[in-house]
């Protein structure tokens, strides 16, 4: 009796920590899935947009491309951890069946230091990527929100009329009546030039870009600073629940 007595703090906390260690192994799991879910729907969209809108924002032409481009090296990151996955556990597998002299020239080979380094250079390309992106995309949504910027308006494009023409052209036979027949074919071309020449300044003075495409890429940024920030919770409360775990264990233990 005494025997079992002093068997059972051990099995309880036996118990415990595998009710404790499932519990957190299908919150992680179910994180993962959430997590892959939502990265591939953000990828897939941020891909179609930068496409779709690739020519309509003139006031920052790199914003479409730094969607697609952030979208292709996050599908080279995902390669590089799936070849690296794999090649880990091949060599795992064969290192068993291979012997000493073969697993020292695998140590040399060149495939494990070009996914290293890629993994080490693809995340930090992605992050300043990432903060450059997000400074793109609040300087261009602040521009066109200002109450004084035009937001692709046609307003300023103007075109000569024969309202125009003709107050013009009564001004001038007014002044000059003798040379009614030689200004009556120079007025229109003088007219429209003025006319282009204004109209052309205004446009390079009111280069916009899409609200759709600049919202839409703004929410995207949003959501990801979201992502990273429940990313840096989960694992600030997994450290600590760790921790918490072993000086249980050492607790029950002792």
């Amino acid at each position: 009796m005494d025997a079992q007595d002093g068997e059972n703090p051990v099995r309880s906390g036996k118990r415990f920590k595998e009710r404790v260690q499932s519990f957190y192994f299908c919150i992680i799991v179910a994180g993962c899935v959430g997590f892959g879910i939502c990265v591939v729907g953000l990828g897939i969209a941020k891909f179609i947009m930068g496409i779709l809108y690739f020519d309509d924002c003139g006031l920052q032409p790199l914003l479409p491309v730094y969607l697609i481009v952030e979208f292709c090296m996050a599908v080279l990151l995902f390669i590089v951890i799936l070849v690296s996955v794999y090649k880990n556990d091949k060599e795992e597998k064969s290192k068993s069946l291979s012997t000493t002299t073969t697993t020292a020239t695998q140590k040399f080979s060149i495939i494990p230091a070009v996914i290293c380094l890629a993994s080490v250079l693809v995340p930090l390309f992605l992050s300043i990527w990432f903060i450059v992106g997000t400074v793109w995309v609040v300087d261009v949504r602040a521009e066109i929100r200002a109450p004084g910027h035009c937001r692709h308006s046609t307003a300023a494009t103007t075109f000569p009329t024969a309202s125009s023409w003709s107050s013009t052209y009564t001004s001038m036979n007014t002044q000059n009546p003798a040379s009614t027949g030689n200004n009556i074919s120079s007025i229109p071309n003088v007219t429209s030039l003025n006319e282009i020449n204004t109209t052309s300044a205004a446009r390079a003075e009111c280069s916009s870009c899409d609200e759709t495409f600049v919202e839409f890429t703004f929410g995207v940024i949003i959501a990801q600073w979201v992502i990273f920030g429940a990313l840096l919770m989960i694992v600030i409360v997994a450290l600590v629940t760790l921790g918490f775990l072993l000086c249980l264990c050492k607790a029950v233990n002792g």
